[in-house]
């Protein structure tokens, strides 16, 4: 039986690698598959009936340690913290990174390419449904990096262009994002009866945009506009729950605003196909997070 290794995962607390790795399993159901996690505390709480084994990703380095990395210098530091995942990789008789966004920013660290290399020039490796922006292609050790694998997918045709258009030897094929064909949980209920619009907004939207962005007065604008002008409710939807990086944070801000209008409601967390079921039954959607946006465009919701 081949023996699948899922690696660059950071945690099912951010439902879209949650729905990657739902679906990764999906498309690849035979075999014994291992996910080198970074959050295993989450993928207990959310994927406990998934047939996959779970190992930390990392070793939490111990003083001694810390200063031998220090010593070491970058390498040797990378190499004892994600020693789990490369000393698993040996037994795997493929390596597969599901982490969609990881060659897309130019502030790209180079831990997919760093942890393929330990790997060994032999290892199978697969970068599946991945995003890339054109700009760190400008750095060679990233198209290095890139034209080891053994396939590479891209989830949309800009990337597909880039990606044939500055590699020369690497496979690269084009597949939509594995998100599309997440199951939806049927049996969830929206929390008033009629209309819905779905929006989730996230704390990275709002870093991104800088002192002078607007996109809290637009989402107030938007809503102040639904309530006076439709029967709509709203729901606030989360889509990625990390610490630090938590859509509630920023839509409880929004619900309690709107709490006494009884229209306006925040939606627990779920896990990913229950979230898709909020979105599914909204008549319209607007997400700032990339999957949450798949959940709508996988159920027909504009």
């Amino acid at each position: 039986m081949k023996k699948i290794g899922i690696y660059t995962y950071g945690g099912s607390g951010n439902h879209g690698c949650e729905a990657l790795l739902r679906t990764a399993r999906q498309l690849m159901p035979c075999g014994e598959m291992t996910v080198f996690t970074e959050r295993p505390k989450d993928d207990e709480k959310y994927l406990g009936d998934l047939d996959a084994m779970f190992v930390d990703a990392k070793k939490v380095p111990s003083l001694l340690t810390r200063v031998l990395n220090k010593l070491g210098g970058r390498n040797t530091w990378f190499k004892r913290y994600y020693a789990p995942t490369i000393q698993g990789a040996a037994a795997m008789d493929l390596m597969v990174s599901i982490g969609g966004d990881n060659y897309c920013y130019d502030d790209y660290m180079r831990v997919p390419g760093m942890l393929r290399e330990e790997f060994g020039a032999e290892k199978k490796t697969v970068l599946l449904g991945c995003s890339i922006d054109e700009k760190v292609m400008q750095y060679p050790e990233v198209v290095k990096d890139l034209e080891a694998y053994k396939l590479i997918t891209a989830r949309e045709p800009l990337t597909y262009e880039i990606l044939k258009k500055h590699l020369k030897q690497a496979r690269v094929e084009y597949y939509p994002d594995s998100a599309f064909i997440l199951p939806v949980a049927s049996e969830v209920k929206m929390p008033a009866e009629g209309d819905f619009v779905g929006l989730n907004l996230s704390p990275m939207v709002l870093n991104a945009q800088g002192a002078n962005g607007c996109l809290m007065d637009s989402a107030y604008e938007l809503i102040d506009y639904i309530l006076q002008n439709t029967t709509f409710h709203i729901a606030l939807i989360p889509h990625v729950v990390w610490e630090n990086n938590d859509d509630r944070v920023v839509l409880e801000k929004v619900y309690q605003k709107y709490i006494e209008t009884g229209r306006v409601f925040l939606i627990e967390d779920a896990d990913c196909c229950h979230l898709k079921g909020y979105i599914s039954q909204c008549r319209f959607f607007v997400g700032a997070r990339t999957h949450s946006t798949i959940a709508a465009y996988s159920t027909c919701v504009p």
